[in-house]
């Protein structure tokens, strides 16, 4: 009995940073067995994750993503944490195709710099027929605060 309330109190001490809502589900495994579906800088903290299968909205589709919200610590500054991602996407086959946005084939990454040291990091894969302009336009990770400036 000990173990099962300890197995309880561990999920319930997940529930605010882990979205559990999976859309479609062979999507949602896809995308969260990739590697850069967990592509965090080293040494941050993960504040939110959210990970969805292929879904839609009102009618239009979302690809299977995940997204997170990292804090980095005060002596990671944006280019370093830039650099970092630039570095290991470009080397596993990743083009840079505008400032902080990634494509390899029909995948697609995202770096986004917010307030205080907070970085969001999303990573979308097959179904994204939209193409990766109009894609990084789509307002994922809907559980994730708005990075300063954003129009709500």
């Amino acid at each position: 009995m000990p173990v099962a309330a300890g197995v309880r109190l561990g999920v319930m001490a997940l529930a605010p940073f882990v979205t559990l809502s999976y859309g479609d589900i062979p999507s949602y495994l896809a995308v969260n067995n990739k590697p850069e579906a967990h592509l965090y800088y080293p040494g941050s903290t993960v504040l939110a994750v959210e990970t969805l299968g292929r879904s839609t909205t009102k009618g239009d589709p979302i690809p299977a993503h995940s997204s997170a919200l990292l804090a980095t610590d005060a002596s990671s500054s944006p280019s370093s944490v830039m650099a970092w991602y630039r570095d290991y996407l470009t080397r596993h086959g990743w083009t840079e195709v505008g400032a902080g946005n990634f494509r390899r084939s029909s995948e697609v990454f995202k770096v986004e710099f917010w307030s205080l040291g907070q970085v969001r990091v999303t990573y979308a894969m097959r179904g994204c027929r939209l193409g990766a302009t109009n894609f990084f336009g789509l307002s994922v990770g809907s559980n994730l605060p708005l990075p300063l400036g954003a129009n709500s």
